[in-house]
């Protein structure tokens, strides 16, 4: 397949519907919102949209849809309005003055804007259209066939495989759609798959299907957390009292009922053990129990508590807080969270399998086989009591060199104009 390689001031198309339209700030959205601020940062030549299925069209973003992009460290100017491509003729007839006639030209399109919410998209010829975000299989049929009658180039964002490997950790809707939502994938002219495990899951499963494979450009995801400045100091609360946070949805592969096991164990083999544990994150669709389990083991443990949602800065304050974090995830596509903690200066107990394994080698990590309830149980243990180990692992993150999110929208937009 021929690619039509844009001129530099092409502008980038974005389609970000769903994270614009939803409250949630899952991994996918917190990438989503992520990269389109850093991408804003870095060229001006960046146009957000959503896909409207029923519409079979792109449209640019509503104000709400934009100023909820905006949230949990999203771009803070998602509320640029690109003017639609016909204002009306009949302005350039009017006896005024011509300076006086522009003025007028951007008061319609103001007009238009506020009036009609959102205008259906035209865009550019040649022109790369990039979706970082996670649809439905309908969508893709219909977001593929439209961006090839208009000629457009296609790039994917692809962030794991886990609904096909592990099929039992996710929800009915999520599990139906997602072998669809690969296949239709392999019809893009490039993916970038946020880790080598994850490049690695859809070469094989486009390989079992023969199925094509576009190019494929693996682009790590950044460190950065969110547009808040990097921790570069181990400064915890000197008290008696050890905390962790545990960052992450409350879904099945995350691992939260080993890990109240684990806590509970611990207590078990060091009753005065002083280990707080704050627990950050939504409850998931489809797994009712693990919120109704970390719900009462709060009642019957006062020093465990669950947040549900909050800022990125509550979040940060959080982090503050805290001594160390925990991430007990079985699988992942990336393990976010992990560097997320890394950039505020804190130790992170996570796995040794998988992608969270290679995040960790580069230090400032202590793992375990997080599937082991004893093992994390001693692992929790010792983070709590080993104040040498804490301070030598802090003194890790803060070496580490973080990737930050212009650094992987630099690399993703330089790509596809390569």
């Amino acid at each position: 397949m021929i690619l039509r390689i844009p001129e530099p001031e092409t502008p980038l198309y974005v389609a970000v519907g769903h994270t614009a339209s939803s409250k949630e700030n899952t991994g996918i959205q917190r990438v989503t919102r992520s990269f389109t601020r850093s991408a804003l940062e870095f060229t001006s030549r960046i146009v957000l949209v959503e896909w409207r299925q029923k519409a079979k069209s792109l449209f640019i973003l509503s104000d709400p849809m934009r100023q909820q992009l905006s949230e949990y460290g999203g771009p803070p100017n998602a509320m640029n309005f690109v003017a639609p491509p016909h204002p009306p003729k009949w302005i350039s007839y009017l006896p005024i003055p011509r300076k006086s006639r522009r003025s007028l030209r951007e008061a319609f399109r103001e007009h238009y804007r506020r009036r009609f919410r959102t205008l259906v998209l035209r865009p550019h010829e040649g022109a790369w259209l990039l979706v970082p975000e996670l649809l439905t299989e309908e969508e893709m049929r219909g977001l593929i066939s439209f961006a090839r009658k208009l000629h457009l180039n296609l790039a994917f964002i692809f962030h794991d495989a886990i609904a096909l490997l592990h099929p039992e950790w996710v929800n009915e809707r999520i599990r139906k759609n997602h072998a669809g939502y690969m296949r239709e994938m392999s019809n893009a002219d490039v993916i970038f798959p946020v880790s080598r495990f994850s490049a690695r899951c859809y070469e094989d499963f486009a390989k079992q299907e023969s199925l094509p494979i576009p190019e494929m450009r693996v682009c790590s995801l950044a460190s950065e957390f969110s547009d808040l400045p990097r921790v570069l100091n181990y400064d915890p609360p000197k008290t008696r009292e050890i905390s962790a946070v545990c960052l992450s949805t409350l879904d099945p592969r995350k691992n939260h009922l080993i890990l109240l096991r684990a806590i509970e164990q611990a207590r078990t083999e060091a009753p005065d053990l002083p280990l707080y544990v704050t627990f950050v994150g939504n409850s998931y669709e489809g797994a009712p129990e693990i919120a109704e389990a970390v719900v009462s083991a709060c009642v019957r443990n006062p020093r465990l508590r669950w947040l549900g949602q909050v800022s990125d800065e509550d979040l940060a304050r959080v982090y503050q807080k805290s001594h160390f974090s925990i991430f007990p995830s079985l699988v992942e596509g990336f393990g976010l969270p992990i560097l997320e903690s890394i950039w505020n200066a804190r130790p992170c107990v996570c796995s040794n399998q998988g992608v969270m394994g290679e995040l960790a080698k580069d230090s400032g990590c202590y793992t375990v086989d997080t599937r082991d309830y004893r093992k994390l149980a001693k692992a929790l243990i010792r983070m709590a009591t080993d104040h040498d180990l804490r301070n030598c692992l802090a003194e890790q993150c803060v070496a580490r060199r973080p990737r930050t999110w212009r650094e992987y929208s630099s690399e993703v937009i330089s790509r596809l104009r390569a």
